[in-house]
């Protein structure tokens, strides 16, 4: 049996819609083609640069995706050991890991999930510090968190001014917001209507608790959500996600498993 050639551009699309792909998912996606010529296909577009492929396999093979979305690329973590993923869940929670805090099966899982991790190296007090950042973290975010605070002012270039700013008139999705949340601060209005970051204020025994807030008045993504989380935990805070609309269940699961990171409804 004979099989056309598929046309790259149709491979791209599903890898578009579906994101980190494996020759068979593109086969069912497309409901043509066979799964060895659709693989050298893959192979042929990676050597060229216009997919990228995995460290992280399903069923021995890697998966290939787009390199100009990295963040898609966290959807297989899912397919890891059981060990791996729970220090995948603990890298995504914390952002940054120093080494020598860990212990050594978690050293060793470090180096094992290539695709999340990143290795750098920090001097404090003389001596050379090892760390691992989320793949997602910048490098210069990373080191200005696990700096002393007057070594990070020094080393860090000047943060430019942020293009968000809350808008002047009423917002409907923050007046839901206040509603719900009552007190908040630190508005900044993402896209009119649609979207919102803030701080909520919570009395607990202990002290005020501040959460940092993502309110999406549209369907939420997974890359949406990943990078407010990122948002909140360079600010040592939990996420709380508020959605007008029901979220997926790769979603609830992700708030389900993630630490410190809750959602409702609005």
């Amino acid at each position: 049996m004979s099989f056309a050639p598929i046309p790259r551009e149709k491979v791209l699309a599903v890898i578009e819609r579906l994101g980190p792909v494996q020759p068979l998912d593109v086969r069912r996606e497309l409901r043509e083609g066979d799964t060895v010529l659709i693989g050298a296909i893959l192979s042929e577009m990676a050597a060229n640069g216009a997919v990228a492929i995995s460290k992280t396999k399903r069923g021995g093979s890697p998966f290939y995706y787009d390199p100009r979305k990295p963040e898609t690329l966290a959807a297989t973590a899912q397919h890891l050991g059981e060990k791996d993923k729970r220090t995948f869940d603990r890298l995504l929670a914390d952002g940054v890991l120093r080494e020598d805090e860990l212990d050594p099966l978690t050293r060793v899982s470090l180096a094992n999930i290539p695709d999340f991790s990143r290795r750098f190296v920090v001097a404090l007090n003389g001596a050379d510090v090892v760390f691992w950042r989320y793949y997602l973290v910048p490098e210069e975010d990373a080191r200005a968190r696990v700096l002393p605070r007057k070594a990070a002012r020094k080393r860090a270039p000047r943060a430019k001014k942020a293009t968000v700013q809350a808008t002047l008139g009423p917002d409907p999705l923050l007046d839901r917001v206040r509603a719900e949340l009552k007190e908040v601060s630190d508005v900044a209005i993402l896209k009119p209507g649609a979207e919102l970051t803030c701080v909520h204020a919570v009395p607990g025994p202990h002290g005020t608790i501040h959460t940092f807030v993502f309110a999406s008045a549209k369907r939420l993504t997974e890359k949406a959500v990943l990078a407010q989380l990122l948002a909140a935990r360079a600010r040592g805070m939990p996420l709380l996600v508020l959605s007008t609309e029901e979220v997926s269940k790769k979603l609830t699961e992700l708030f389900d498993e993630t630490p410190n990171v809750f959602h409702a409804r609005l």
